[in-house]
């Protein structure tokens, strides 16, 4: 179970490490890899060590952004579970190009990047419970897994394409001109 975003608050990560602490429990051979920087990270470090699953969870600093993808390869389960409206999920896109499955919290424009039971869950924001159990199916389940990543790599590939998606910004932008 893995992210790459950064260490802050309103990523709520702090979810993701209770409800890893959880999954443990039930499923021992899992673990949490956490990859970024951020003024949350000694308050994480913190949560993981009074959880007492540190033997389980690595943080790893901030990389290069041509790095993801390498990254990315050593993750089975992409999390992303924000707190707070965010604009965008270039991370999910990220992990979804990858052929990785993505839980993610239900809000802002997530959901236009994650498509629920398709490319992967998606969660209501600041609920444990709710990242417990949408990651437990898909513990259990190596299809779903492989299901969700298939699809999320096509959808990448249909709909985030480089050059489609700077044509579609050039449209918009005459739009606002005239």
């Amino acid at each position: 179970i893995g992210s790459t975003k950064s260490l802050e608050k309103y990523y709520g990560i702090d979810i993701l490490i209770k409800a890893f602490a959880i999954i443990i429990k039930e499923f021992p051979d899992v673990k949490l890899k956490l990859v970024g920087d951020g003024t949350y990270k000694y308050k994480l470090v913190e949560l993981i060590n009074s959880l007492q699953i540190e033997d389980k969870s690595t943080i790893i600093p901030a990389v290069n952004h041509l790095d993801i993808p390498s990254i990315l390869s050593t993750i089975d389960i992409f999390v992303m579970p924000s707190i707070v409206a965010e604009s965008f999920g270039v991370s999910a896109l990220e992990a979804s190009a990858m052929g990785l499955p993505v839980v993610a919290s239900n809000l802002g424009g997530i959901p236009e990047v994650v498509i629920n039971k398709v490319t992967g869950i998606l969660v209501d924001p600041n609920s444990v419970d709710s990242l417990v159990n949408a990651l437990s199916e898909l513990i259990k389940s190596r299809y779903l897994c492989e299901k969700y990543g298939d699809a999320g790599r096509i959808f990448v590939k249909e709909h985030y394409r480089w050059n489609n998606n700077v044509q579609m910004q050039i449209i918009e932008y005459k739009k606002l001109v005239n």
